[in-house]
């Protein structure tokens, strides 16, 4: 995940300007913040919950150990430049996934740590930021009791329960530390800190989602990968199968984001 200096920027649409159910983007971005900083992961989501969409960012890659901030909607549709909020710590962070892991109504923020605190040579591990009151939490409250490469999370219902499971996207592939993917249970608000799920097979896991594909009512668990096929793992109410039930036939994969959607309106996820 090489990447230059990111600075952030968002495109918002031209209001009226649609043409043969076309929307336009404008060629120039609305906001960009001025903080320069490696920006990797990102969600727009009502943290303060004023009904208006703040912006969560993780950043730091693999470049430099850097916060995850939060810039607050000026309830106009704009943000500040710099963020309101800022993380009390520092990582190589990947992606962030959104969730209501107590139940509260809040909104409460997870984090992939791609890589530990000493580089390449120290596995990262997953952590929460939970919400108090509409705001998150200057240092994460819960962190993965094992280490792990991890890029991606993603909250989904795993057993059914109504409560968000945290899904860790493993692995990292410059230097071929294949990793098991894994699910950490959530238990009566609070995530497990070992996961109670695992892949059967390590693999380059850079991406994660969660989507029912058969329409049995449950959700199932995807994994877009580098150096090996793209993966789906079937839910069958009582447990997740940790072999694949599908994979991509063309198995030199260099994926790194994944997502889904009905695109030919058969009433399936793609």
């Amino acid at each position: 995940m090489k990447l230059f200096a990111a600075i952030l920027a968002i495109a918002l649409l031209l209001p009226g300007v649609r043409a043969a159910g076309q929307v336009l983007l404008p060629v120039t971005p609305n906001w960009i913040s001025t903080d320069g900083d490696f920006s990797t992961g990102a969600a727009l989501v009502d943290i303060n919950q004023d009904g208006w969409l703040d912006l969560v960012v993780a950043n730091g890659n693999d470049i430099e150990r850097q916060h995850v901030v939060v810039y607050y909607n000026k309830r106009d549709g704009t943000f500040p430049t710099v963020p309101d909020w800022q993380s009390g710590d520092i990582d190589y962070h990947g992606h962030i996934a959104v969730g209501d892991v107590n139940g509260d109504g809040l909104p409460d923020v997870a984090v992939s740590v791609y890589i530990g605190a000493g580089g390449f040579n120290e596995r990262g591990y997953v952590k929460l930021y939970m919400n108090q009151h509409g705001t998150l939490e200057s240092i994460p409250s819960w962190r993965s009791g094992d280490s792990l490469y991890t890029f991606s999370c993603a909250f989904g219902d795993a057993n059914g329960d109504g409560a968000p499971d945290l899904a860790v996207a493993s692995g990292e592939a410059y230097n071929h530390h294949a990793e098991q993917d894994r699910i950490y249970l959530n238990g009566g608000g609070r995530l497990d800190s070992l996961p109670s799920w695992k892949s059967h097979q390590p693999a380059y896991s850079y991406d994660v989602g969660w989507g029912d594909f058969d329409n049995d009512g449950r959700l199932d668990l995807v994994f877009a990968n580098e150096h090996g096929p793209n993966v789906m793992y079937k839910n069958y109410g009582d447990s997740i199968g940790t072999v694949p039930y599908w994979q991509s036939a063309d198995p030199s994969q260099y994926a790194n984001s994944l997502a889904l959607g009905d695109l030919n309106n058969d009433g399936y996820l793609d």
